[in-house]
């Protein structure tokens, strides 16, 4: 315990030195614009951020929030790649744990959605309340932000969207309404080890080959139990996990 303390205060000391970097450092004599954001601290090109259609990806996902900015754009971006790429695809889209709609809407702002012929399923709980980091048992004294308040606020932002269906209830209890055969796309930010990798395990053969599962929380501090409980399922299942330094975990079957 004392040396995960030591680990997080580290963290958050050396983030704070980078943000006072005024986010440009001088590279082999030339000055270089750096990312700083979301745990991650990088020179490396990410020009993306101020691309027209990214720019208005970040505006949807924010106005769905009602105006939080998130600041999780390395991630989103990844989102959006991924959407992007499984577009033709054989097989639905399906996201376990919606919150308040960033990731989905940021997506339909950048991808032509309306030309796939595919369902994308919204799966949550639809409540404020926080989860038990290993069960996912609804903690009722804490709530966060990121959540969704109801399930009616929710579908108001997707409102005219016909393809998007949502299931309201606690995972993995309510995949049995999930009708699709296969799914091409599974996006899953539970915030808890348990029902994550339950949710993977029943959904695992109905993901195509070459089919995309991306991972929100895997590398991320706080999370180590839902990092292990995936490692172990990788090694049941028969899959890798790529550690992405955004803190994702990206699975190509």
């Amino acid at each position: 315990m004392l040396k995960f303390k030591i680990r997080v205060i580290g963290t958050k000391i050396l983030g704070r030195l980078f943000s006072i970097l005024n986010q440009e450092v001088i590279f082999w004599g030339k000055s270089r614009q750096t990312y700083n954001e979301d745990g991650l601290w990088t020179q490396h090109a990410h020009d993306f951020i101020a691309d027209e259609t990214f720019l208005k990806s970040i505006n949807r996902a924010i106005q769905a929030t009602g105006g939080i900015d998130y600041s999780i754009a390395w991630r989103t971006h990844v989102y959006i790649w991924a959407t992007n790429r499984q577009l033709t695809m054989q097989g639905d889209f399906v996201e376990l744990g919606v919150g308040k709609g960033w990731m989905v809407s940021a997506a339909l702002a950048s991808i032509e959605w309306t030309k796939a012929e595919k369902t994308w399923w919204l799966i949550d709980r639809f409540q404020p309340n926080e989860v038990d980091a290993i069960t996912g048992e609804v903690r009722a004294h804490l709530k966060s932000n990121r959540y969704a308040v109801s399930a009616d606020l929710v579908k108001a932002n997707f409102d005219g969207y016909e393809q998007i269906k949502f299931v309201e209830g606690i995972i993995p209890e309510t995949l049995v309404n999930l009708t699709s055969a296969a799914i091409s796309f599974l996006h899953i930010d539970l915030n808890a080890a348990q029902p994550e990798v339950e949710a993977l395990e029943i959904l695992w053969p109905r993901i195509i080959a070459g089919g995309i599962v991306l991972l929100d929380d895997f590398g991320h501090p706080m999370h180590e139990l839902q990092k292990d409980a995936m490692k172990d399922l990788s090694i049941k299942l028969n899959f890798n996990i790529l550690y992405l330094p955004t803190g994702q975990g990206l699975i190509l079957k």
